[in-house]
């Protein structure tokens, strides 16, 4: 159900790829998603966790573009790679480990997965506050990852927070049946 989801947006965009290559790397995403797992301060699930990295990337990743995916095409001046457009940064992202997040398979999207993890762990510690809702705090984590600098969410900050809180239906079946 997860990679059906991914594959419906990948073809909403022109690709080179044929529909069994979009269903194949859909998969490999899917996969890396239904894996990271929540840090220890995140109250909401792993299922709205899962979502907001699917989120993460979809924006970030301009739609599961593949050129992004594989690394060929790099945001930020060449410093952000992969689906999550993730810098290398010392602690919290070594360069090794950022190299290894540039490409298709399974073992770089794996490694995605969690460098997107990190850097929303990140705001989760600096940004949440007890006190708010789920949207609130949600898109002050999106604000931190989307911007290095700030918490107080602006319009897009809600908006990608909002997706992802829909977004979490699409992890909760999968969640009951595997466990």
């Amino acid at each position: 159900m997860i990679a059906d989801f991914i594959a419906a947006w990948i073809n909403t965009r022109p690709t080179p790829e044929t529909g069994e290559d979009i269903d194949a790397r859909a998969a490999v995403v899917a996969h890396a998603v239904q894996h990271v797992e929540p840090g220890q301060h995140w109250p909401y699930g792993a299922a709205a966790w899962r979502a907001l990295v699917l989120r993460t990337w979809f924006e970030e990743g301009a739609r599961f573009s593949l050129e992004v995916h594989a690394g060929r095409t790099r945001g930020d001046e060449g410093r952000a790679a992969c689906l999550g457009q993730v810098w290398s940064h010392g602690v919290i992202l070594p360069r090794a480990e950022w190299l290894q997040t540039m490409g298709v398979d399974e073992t770089s999207t794996a490694a995605c997965a969690h460098a997107t993890a990190r850097y929303l762990t990140v705001g989760v510690e600096r940004c949440m506050r007890p006190s708010l809702s789920e949207l609130e705090n949600t898109a002050r984590v999106v604000m931190l990852y989307g911007t290095g600098k700030r918490c107080t969410p602006s319009a897009w900050a809600y908006e990608r927070a909002s997706g992802a809180l829909r977004w979490r239906t699409i992890f909760e079946p999968s969640e009951a049946i595997n466990g």
